[in-house]
């Protein structure tokens, strides 16, 4: 793996347990959470006043992420993992078998105050602006 993906899992798995441990402290029972949860609420967003979203998420909803902003990690879906035999044919784990636990990849969010809304002019400011642009005015100096 990419030495710069090794080092954001080790932090993410930092921020992971001291969301757990602050949890303990706020009286909140970490069991009853999953930790993507417990970094919300404790770390990312302790007072609960910013919406999350991936890039993509913001790309459907008409929005762009500013130019600089550093995307909020947070562990991904879990992908399970397939082994292979001595042949090259892979196979996908079994309870049966000694298996792996699943690999959860990183997964990268937004905060609504790093985002911004085009803002759409009407029909008619538009033209205006086109004809300004398209008819410029011409001074002849006798």
């Amino acid at each position: 793996m990419n030495a710069i993906i090794l080092e954001k899992r080790k932090a993410l798995q930092t921020l992971s347990h001291a969301a757990q441990e602050a949890a303990k402290d706020e009286g909140i029972n970490p069991e009853e959470y999953k930790v993507n949860e417990l970094l919300m609420m404790l770390i990312y967003n302790p007072d609960n006043e910013y919406t999350f979203n991936s890039f993509f998420g913001w790309k459907r909803e008409g929005y762009t992420i500013k130019k600089g902003s550093k995307a909020y990690v947070i562990w991904g879906q879990p992908i399970n993992r397939t082994r292979q035999d001595q042949q090259g044919n892979t196979k996908e784990s079994t309870e049966d078998q000694e298996s792996e636990p699943p690999f959860f990849p990183l997964a990268y969010l937004f905060r609504s105050d790093q985002v911004l809304k085009p803002i759409k002019l009407p029909k008619s400011d538009k033209k205006k602006i086109k004809m300004e642009v398209d008819q410029p005015s011409i001074s002849i100096d006798l």
